[in-house]
């Protein structure tokens, strides 16, 4: 295997050790047959840290005669006895350095501390050093492993002592290589200290010599520099060999069972036992036996007891895997339950073996919540493809030769396999069973050319060339601008054919709503109306019950009559029919107006539930309360005319290099994009804006310094991470980010222009200059003043932002008086305090969750999150919400208030807090969202045009195509276009749904509102603790039998396991 197979490897890695473990060293170290590492202080800490990922190593390095394939230089200090044994000679200096380095396998108290170790530590207690101290024990055991240690010398060849300038032997790099003589070499600040090795913190730079010609020169001069010091001709470092004494404590640890095969923060992967297959088989395939469809939810559970859906919830997983292979879109108001709906009918279809190759295609911010998802609510195993390999929720990682052509729930995003150069193999896989989009109303028509985007020609393309017999696409708001939005997502889900006539022509589709909306007073209109909705009724619409008429304006003869005659296909019932709806008055017509909107494609091929949803239950005593929203206005205003000034300076900035008339059209995306970015950073925080301010300054300098274009691209692809927040637009962003450094690079090339790029950067440094002078942020303060009174008010706080950089900088300024009472979740994961060490901790979401509820040891009084937060935490116990910044698109405030607005929610009202700026677009924003859509109030429900055109309205204002009085009138337009279109298509339907018979509660029965979760295989590790061979025991403690294993059908023929 060579190191060029790793297309994801990274110019500079930073972050927990864990972390660079499994990104860094395994994949490496994995491929590597050679290594040669400087480690900077010999002790067992040290030892510890430097054996990270080398495991991976033992399966392709082989012994030699020459050279030992891994050579370590570890450095060392002089002890006073170590000198008076060096004036004695080398054998005595041998026989003293064998004492002092021993004396650091067991370090004193003392040096715990400063070690960053707790004290009284010994590596054979600690499960991670063994480990890793066994590999090196293996290795060295073998012969595969050599370590010299390097002690300082002055210029005249005598013993330099610690604290005397250049005392310490202190470096830490490595040169790794495979069997192609590709070579990586990697240098920085990696931390050799702490027990808490998955999160000790670390930095290295990694060159490649495939990559560029100065990443050739820089390994070779390491490499010459290794030789030089082994080979003990460096005259300021004695070199020697491991003392015997040192080697044969080392070699205590070797393992009795073998060389080690992966590092100890590698993921293990379980092999079952024959007999726990055949188990396992046993269950999978109870579901399939007649009698058995029960067992489809028997293993979920919910609050101590058997989950049971929302009967709406459950109409529609029924129906959903009941008509497969039919498509559908599943379209739920948030917070309704689309993930738990899809999820059962998936479920459903794979314990009956209908299923076994499901793509799941998601946002990147939402991957792992669905992975998590899948696992802890379905009891399913999902793999999720990174464009390389493919990896489960525990973080294991299969090589396969092609992964879109595994069998299993395949997790990938949209903004990978959308990707062009994608296309080819995704397109090349074999057919899936069924292909699940969540977000699906990313795949729509560019608003350029009408041309469909890279999301949408994917997914008509998989149904053109019938790469799925059956499409589930999942969104909330289908459609946002124009009725050809749900037309489009309609047809891949089976609009299309002889048998839909008119309705598949766009003109058609969009005519029936435009002639539905007057059908009371235009009777040359109604036969043809009656006409669509009887053929979206033949398809499975509803059709006109008899016994069921209108409310007002209809006798229940007339409606009897009058639906025989819509029913009856014959030519006197249609000459009848005809006569009968032009005679019907306006009064009546307009009453049929709700039953005609349900008998179109969207009654067909679409699920949709809303708030009044809820509120029928409430009614019906199937929950207990829903709160209500209590909007509070924070505005800020400017401490100073020096603060203002440097908020405002933007517009300085903007003008002087971003104004767009200056640009070629070609240009102006990348440009504008740009100035989208750093007014919504600046409206975060001024930290926020500062660290983009410097970003873009360090793009410049690395075009000016003339770096590779691989190293370039790196540093666009960090910049494009940090600053992107708008996944259904990613493509586009990214597209847009690579127009400005293409643009940014012929910039440079033309002598005649290159000034112009120096003045950008200079300017920069000064506006950064001036923002890293100012130690006052009016913003924090105010927002510091209503965080405290809603803590002493009782109150439990989630706060949002849209960037982790402003949670960064939050967190900071609130963490010594929170401490461990405060926490964090965004695309990093969840983030506790931990105090023994001084350090922000990962955990995982479950964590994050348990510490949610207020009767937790430990409860969480403050949450701080991006908007990765506003997916998949249900934090009803949570009463108050801060919007530190607001998104542009309203639909993520709803996401953010969806946290706690939700059932369950224990207090009955819940405030929303917003922070902004009087006088900015800051300002702007809030009363848009406020005044215009209400959607502090009320949860979004008809105002989809207003919702889709805000975040594009404000992103012309930020990039000053529009001024804001303009921005305002569209805006006008939009809220009077809602109010006056009367029957879009998704509100037509809307507006006629009810709680069907079905959804009225049976007596005593009850159903769970929170998420529903497994208990069974989540537990396995504890029930093996408590010696307990069969029984499992759930949430409230009672013990109960062994349930369905964890599904993973991608391990075995049909439907295969793990186990946990």
């Amino acid at each position: 295997m060579s190191f060029v197979e790793l297309t994801g490897l990274k110019r500079r890695y930073a972050g927990q050790a864990g972390t660079l473990v499994r990104e860094f060293f395994i994949p490496v170290l994995s491929r590597a047959v050679r290594y040669d590492r400087q480690t900077g202080y010999f002790d067992s800490a040290g030892l510890v840290q430097m054996a990270e990922g080398l495991a991976g190593l033992i399966q392709n390095a082989k012994p030699s005669s020459k050279e030992p394939p891994i050579r370590v230089i570890a450095g060392a200090t002089w002890t006073e006895a170590d000198v008076d044994a060096y004036r004695r000679g080398k054998a005595p200096l041998a026989e003293s350095l064998g004492t002092s380095l021993l004396d650091r396998f067991a370090p004193s108290d003392d040096e715990c501390v400063r070690l960053g170790l707790p004290k009284g530590w010994k590596p054979e207690a600690d499960q991670i050093a063994r480990h890793r101290l066994g590999t090196l024990a293996w290795l060295v055991a073998s012969g595969m492993l050599e370590v010299r240690v390097a002690l300082p010398l002055d210029p005249s060849g005598r013993p330099y002592l610690p604290g005397r300038q250049g005392a310490l032997y202190h470096p830490k790099s490595g040169v790794l290589y495979d069997g192609e003589g590709q070579r990586i070499l990697f240098q920085g600040s990696i931390n050799e200290t702490g027990a808490a090795w998955a999160r000790n913190r670390e930095k290295f730079d990694v060159k490649r010599s495939w990559f560029s010609a100065q990443d050739v020169e820089d390994i070779d001069a390491e490499e010459q520099e290794f030789k030089v010091i082994w080979d003990g001709d460096d005259p300021q470092l004695l070199v020697l060999p491991l003392p015997r004494a040192v080697k044969e404590r080392l070699l205590e640890f070797t393992p009795s069972d073998g060389p080690p095969i992966r590092d100890a923060l590698e993921p293990a992967t379980v092999i079952p036992s024959e007999e726990d297959r055949l188990t396992a088989r046993r269950y999978l395939e109870a579901p399939r036996h007649p009698g058995n469809a029960h067992l489809v939810l028997s293993p979920l559970w919910s609050d101590g007891a058997h989950f049971r859906p929302f009967p709406h919830q459950d109409r529609v997983y029924r129906r959903a895997s009941e008509e497969y292979p039919r498509s559908f879109l599943f379209c739920d108001e948030v917070g309704l339950g689309k993930t738990i709906e899809g999820g059962l009918a998936l479920r459903t279809l794979l314990l009956r073996g209908q299923v076994s190759r499901i793509l799941l295609i998601v946002p990147r911010s939402l991957v792992r919540q669905w992975m998590e998802e899948l696992r802890e609510k379905l009891a399913l195993t999902g793999w999720f493809y990174d464009g390389r390999a493919l990896h489960d929720v525990a973080g294991r990682r299969r090589e396969v030769a092609s992964a879109l052509a595994e069998a299993g729930i395949i997790v990938t995003s949209r903004h990978l396999i959308a990707r062009s150069d994608r296309r080819a193999e995704v397109l090349a896989a074999p057919p899936w069973d069924l292909v699940i989009v969540d977000e699906a109303h990313a795949a729509r028509r560019s608003g350029l050319d009408d041309a469909p985007n890279q999301l949408l020609s994917l997914l008509q393309d998989i149904r053109r060339r019938q790469l799925s017999p059956t499409l589930w696409l999942l969104t909330a708001t289908p459609m946002q601008l124009d009725p050809i939005e749900v037309f489009d997502l309609l047809r891949l889900c089976g609009l299309e054919g002889q048998a839909w006539s008119d309705w598949v022509q766009p003109s058609g589709f969009q005519q029936f709503f435009e002639d539905l909306r007057t059908f009371g007073n235009r009777p040359p209109i109604r036969q043809k109306v009656v006409r669509m909705a009887g053929i979206a009724v033949r398809q499975g619409a509803p059709a006109l019950d008899e016994s069921a008429p209108p409310k007002q304006h209809w006798s229940g003869f007339q409606w009897e009559i009058f639906v025989r005659s819509v029913n009856q296909s014959t030519a006197e019932f249609a000459t009848h029919l005809a006569m009968r709806l032009s005679q019907l008055n306006a009064l009546q017509a307009e009453a049929l107006i709700p039953f005609l909107a349900r008998q179109t494609p969207l009654g067909v091929l679409m699920f949709r539930h809303t708030r009044s949803t809820l509120r029928a239950y409430q009614a019906a005593g199937m929950v207990s309360k829903l709160a209500y929203r209590r909007p509070e206005d924070v505005p800020v205003d400017f401490a100073s005319a020096e603060e203002e000034h440097l908020y405002l300076r933007i517009d300085e900035m903007c003008r002087q290099f971003y104004r767009l008339a200056d640009f070629p059209p070609d240009e102006r995306s990348g440009v504008g994009f740009l100035m989208a970015v750093f007014r919504k950073r600046l409206a975060s925080s001024f930290h926020a804006f500062r660290l983009s301010l410097e970003r873009r300054r360090d793009l410049i300098r690395a075009i000016q310094d003339k770096l590779s274009e691989y190293d370039i691209t790196a540093i666009q692809h960090q910049l494009v991470s940090a600053e992107s927040e708008e996944e259904d637009e990613a493509a586009e962003v990214e597209a847009a980010f690579d127009r400005e450094r293409q643009r940014l690079t012929r910039l440079y090339g033309d002598p005649t222009r290159r000034q112009s790029l120096d003045e950008e950067r200079k300017y920069l440094d000064d506006y950064i200059r001036a923002l890293n002078r100012w130690d006052s942020d009016s913003k924090f303060q105010r927002f510091d003043e209503t965080l405290r009174a809603l803590v002493a008010g009782g109150h439990r706080v989630i706060v949002f932002t849209q960037y982790l950089d402003t949670l960064d900088f939050i967190r900071d300024r609130l963490v010594a008086r929170f401490g461990d009472r405060m926490a964090c979740y965004s695309g990093r994961g969840g983030e506790v305090w931990d105090a023994s060490a001084n350090t922000w901790k990962l955990v995982d979401k479950a964590e994050i969750k348990a510490r949610s509820k207020s009767d937790h040891d430990r409860a969480i009084h403050v949450l701080l999150g991006t908007d990765a937060a506003s997916e998949g935490l249900n934090l009803q116990q949570f009463s108050a919400l801060v919007n530190y910044d607001l998104p542009w698109n309203p639909m993520r405030v709803e996401q953010r208030i969806g946290r706690i607005d939700r059932i369950g929610q224990e207090s009955e009202t819940v405030g929303i807090y917003n922070l902004y700026f009087r006088g900015t677009i800051e300002e702007d924003t809030y009363f848009t969202l406020k005044v215009r859509i209400r959607i502090f109030e009320e949860v979004v429900g008809p105002l989809q045009p207003i919702l889709a055109e805000m975040p594009r309205i404000m992103s012309k204002v930020a990039r000053g195509e529009m001024e804001q009085n303009e921005a305002q009138q569209l805006l006008d337009e939009a809220t009077r276009r809602t109010a006056g279109s009367g029957m879009q298509p998704l509100e037509a339907f809307t507006q006629t749904m009810a709680i069907d018979q079905s959804d009225q509660p049976q007596a005593g029965q009850r159903f769970a509102g929170g998420a529903c979760r497994l208990v069974s295989d989540a537990r396995a590790a504890r029930d093996v603790d408590h010696g307990d061979s069969g029984a499992r025991f759930s949430d409230d403690g009672i013990r109960r039998p062994p349930s369905l294993l964890q599904i993973d059908v991608a391990r075995s023929p049909g439907a295969a396991w793990h186990s946990r």
